[in-house]
């Protein structure tokens, strides 16, 4: 085998192998928006999620890994990905959910 037959194979396989891919739009933009969001405030957060559920409302709303067409004016005024405001929508729903669990609990151990 010569040099350039092995480097052809290391490509070969390199391309086929889906743990040399990266990582994932998503998942990218998943740990952004927990670390931001974690940081809000109360009122922040809901001002935000106000204008992602009206960005994400609407019909002609794509949620695309990079085409930054969204703009959030509450966070940075700066236009988003849609896939990036899909993810920032539910990482926010979570943390509600997270919130009224710690809610609950905080009721319940009263």
């Amino acid at each position: 085998m010569t040099i350039f037959d092995s480097l052809k194979e290391t490509l070969r396989r390199w391309r086929h192998d889906p743990a040399s891919k990266g990582v994932s739009p998503t998942y990218s933009y998943r740990i952004f928006w927990v670390k931001e969001a974690l940081r809000w405030t109360e009122q922040e957060r809901r001002q935000i999620r106000e204008a992602v559920e009206k960005i994400v409302g609407v019909n002609d709303f794509v949620a695309d890994a990079y085409h930054r067409r969204y703009r959030l004016e509450p966070f940075d005024g700066q236009k988003h990905a849609g896939e990036s405001i899909s993810v920032l929508h539910d990482v926010l729903a979570e943390l509600d959910r997270y919130d009224k669990q710690e809610d609950l609990h905080d009721d319940a151990s009263r």
